[in-house]
């Protein structure tokens, strides 16, 4: 594999860089797309490398974004040291000019990927930010995104099913249409496919209710505006109790209020309704109802 030309690539086509994640069918495919879409992801990185020894058997430099950094070599040390050490490392640059304002300058950072009692690997990553709240914020960023890695492996080898794959295709199902509307769609269907729903519904929050934007199969509905209604209503009891809800309920949670998810079922002839809220960084952006047998909603507030 030419990881300096697949790195470019990826560089300069980030929406390739999905398409071809998703549908590598070996792992030594997925090196280079998955650490250029994963330096897009982390904020405030300009640099990263993967080391592994997968395939192989001896730790190596598998991936580098972008192939020009001239401090990869910091950062394949510090990631050989969080594979020795079996967890993240945060190091300075040491190269850098002193006298720099608080916060300003360069961190590295790396993670080990752990599966088990092995450690086939880590991924080191350079910010260009000294700031705790930035240094921590970009931890959590490249965890997640070796997650995905860490599916990978955990399928035998394939691409498998498991659920990080499922986030990184429906992602990349969202890429290819031009506008939000269109992406909601093809979100809401995805959704539907995959996890066997009657249907799905998305909304956003606007003020103090939620409005629902999007619905898998609206033909169906046609002027029910009840279902609509109680759809967005579903979706605002979701939203502020800040937590999903599923009905009929599985336990006996008697601190979670389900009105509206009774009401929004007995519209559908009992159908079962989970509701979702959609979260980014901590803020509740709308949410997301399915029907079921199963009916799912998401939403969001904004």
């Amino acid at each position: 594999m030419n990881i300096a030309q697949d790195v470019k690539e990826a560089a300069s086509a980030p929406q390739d860089d999905w398409g071809r994640l998703v549908t590598a069918i070996e792992f030594a495919q997925a090196r280079a797309p998955w650490l250029a879409t994963a330096g897009m992801m982390v904020p405030r990185a300009d640099a990263a490398v993967l080391v592994d020894r997968i395939g192989d058997g001896d730790h190596r430099l598998t991936a580098a974004w972008p192939v020009t950094e001239p401090g990869q070599a910091d950062l394949e040390k510090l990631a050989r040291e969080a594979i020795e050490e079996r967890r993240g490392l945060v190091s300075f640059a040491e190269d850098e000019e002193p006298g720099l304002e608080a916060g300003a300058g360069h961190s590295h950072l790396a993670y080990p990927i752990i599966l088990g009692d092995t450690v086939p690997g880590a991924a080191a990553f350079s910010i260009s930010s000294r700031d705790p709240v930035d240094i921590n914020a970009a931890m959590r960023s490249i965890q997640w995104s070796l997650a995905w890695i860490r599916d990978v492996l955990q399928q035998s080898g394939t691409t498998g099913t498991g659920p990080t794959i499922e986030v990184l295709e429906i992602l990349a199902d969202l890429l290819g249409p031009t506008d939000f509307q269109a992406a909601s769609h093809a979100f809401v269907i995805r959704l539907c496919s995959r996890f066997g729903l009657e249907r799905a519904s998305l909304g956003f929050r606007k003020r103090k209710s939620t409005v629902v934007s999007t619905i898998s199969n609206s033909a169906s509905f046609g002027r029910r505006m009840n279902l609509v209604r109680l759809t967005e209503q579903a979706m605002d009891e979701a939203i502020d109790q800040e937590r999903a809800i599923l009905f009929p309920a599985r336990d006996k949670d008697s601190g979670v209020i389900r009105r509206c998810h009774e009401r929004l079922s007995q519209e559908q002839d009992g159908t079962g309704i989970l509701t979702l809220p959609l979260v980014d960084d901590g803020e509740i952006l709308g949410a997301a109802p399915g029907k079921c047998e199963r009916q799912a909603a998401l939403a969001a507030r904004h």
